[in-house]
């Protein structure tokens, strides 16, 4: 479930509003019009891991529902908007023998088609390991978290700037 909290303070935050959104909700984005994104399964575990049941809800900043997009990745994870309006999207295998992590790209005309219904292009940008969690940085980079205790930055483009953390 998604909830949204609002009020005059931190400490007088309120649910105003909620919408479920799938089995699972692990990424979520805003665009620069307030519009969520989540990234969603309806298929339960075995639906996420494999793909066949994930979508990005798009969602007015009042969580109503605008649109679903068929995005058919295995194991959707972290999603965040890059510099140039472009959707990245962490997909991953969860295959510790032969991780097959990827970061894809929806640019922001792909996006205007697939919440249009057509099917959504996006294009794979990074590739590592076990890919779950990104964030835009204010340059407009982005991070790419690793289950394999790897960070990289990504630049604007979408391309390995830089391995930044291995603990």
């Amino acid at each position: 479930n998604l909830v949204r909290f609002d009020g005059a303070d931190r400490k007088s935050l309120a649910p105003v509003s909620r919408r479920r959104s799938g089995d699972f909700a692990l990424g979520l984005a805003l665009d620069g019009d307030g519009r969520v994104y989540a990234a969603a399964s309806e298929g339960g575990e075995p639906g996420w891991k494999r793909g066949t049941a994930s979508s990005i809800k798009v969602l007015s900043p009042d969580l109503e529902e605008i649109a679903s997009i068929p995005a058919p990745f295995p194991s959707l994870n972290g999603i965040c908007f890059d510099g140039r309006g472009g959707l990245l999207m962490a997909s991953s295998n969860f295959s510790f023998l032969l991780p097959a992590g990827t970061v894809l790209r929806a640019s922001p005309e792909a996006l205007v088609r697939a919440i249009g219904g057509e099917p959504l292009a996006a294009v794979p940008v990074f590739r590592d390991g076990l890919l779950n969690g990104l964030c835009v940085l204010p340059d407009g980079s982005a991070l790419a978290g690793n289950t394999l205790n790897t960070v990289w930055r990504l630049d604007a483009d979408g391309l390995a700037a830089g391995r930044l953390l291995k603990p």
